[in-house]
């Protein structure tokens, strides 16, 4: 259902026309790359937890791309409270290392919360703590997941399709 072209001039080059009907054709995004996960992971509410400023918006950067939507909180506790607050998250991405409550001690908070849908709700470990005992650590507390610093698009897609 195509055709193929090509025209050829010594010394300049060739020009390659490739004609497909794709009227039967599935819908594909045009911008994958050989090996990229296409799934939709878009429409998507997450919280991010994260004291670092810089890291808060390379997070809420790479979530837009995927079009996921996100609040962030500064600290544990305050993650503890957003998510008290906000019934609608699909997840959390907790940083491990952060002032006032710290990802390991909020994760255990919100595992022992009543409400089984609450308590089991994904957390994903956010940390530059990239050894096999950090990432234990992080399941050993009731994290979900585990997502090195720093955070590359594909993992974090492959990481919200897999646990949300």
């Amino acid at each position: 259902g195509g055709d193929i072209a090509v025209a050829s001039r010594p010394g300049e080059g060739s020009e390659f026309t490739v004609t497909v009907d794709l009227k039967n054709a599935r819908e594909e995004p045009v911008h994958s790359s050989p090996g990229e996960s296409t799934e939709d992971v878009s429409g998507l509410h997450v919280l991010v937890a994260e004291d670092n400023d810089i890291n808060q918006e390379i997070m809420r950067s790479l979530l837009h791309e995927l079009g996921v939507s996100c609040d962030v909180a500064e600290n544990g506790e305050e993650a503890v409270a957003a998510f008290a607050r906000h019934p609608g998250y699909d997840g959390i991405f907790m940083d491990v290392q952060m002032p006032v409550l710290d990802g390991y001690e909020a994760t255990q908070k919100i595992r022992r919360l009543t409400d089984p849908w609450r308590a089991n709700i994904p957390i994903i470990a956010i940390t530059a703590n990239a050894f096999a005992e950090d990432r234990q650590k992080a399941f050993n507390v009731g994290m979900n997941g585990h997502i090195a610093k720093p955070i590359n698009t594909e993992i974090l897609r492959e990481t919200l399709r897999e646990l949300l």
